[in-house]
């Protein structure tokens, strides 16, 4: 059961981080034209993949502490 569920909610951090990730590079590159505005946009969508790598490493420690105790 905990490792459906974990493997459930990587899952979805993942599809979540690669869309906000993908519409962050999309909307930096194509639409705004302004390099600061880009520069901003994409900072966003560097945060969102530290934040989502942060918690995927977070996770997989919290298994493999879960399977020594």
């Amino acid at each position: 059961m905990a490792q459906s569920l974990f493997s459930f909610v990587t899952n979805v951090l993942f599809y979540i981080a690669m869309g906000g990730i993908c519409v962050c590079a999309f909307w930096g590159y194509v639409i705004v034209k302004d390099p600061v505005k880009r520069r901003k946009i994409m900072s966003y969508g560097y945060f969102i993949a530290g934040v989502y790598f942060a918690a995927l490493v977070l996770s997989c420690l919290l298994m493999l502490m879960g399977r020594h105790f």
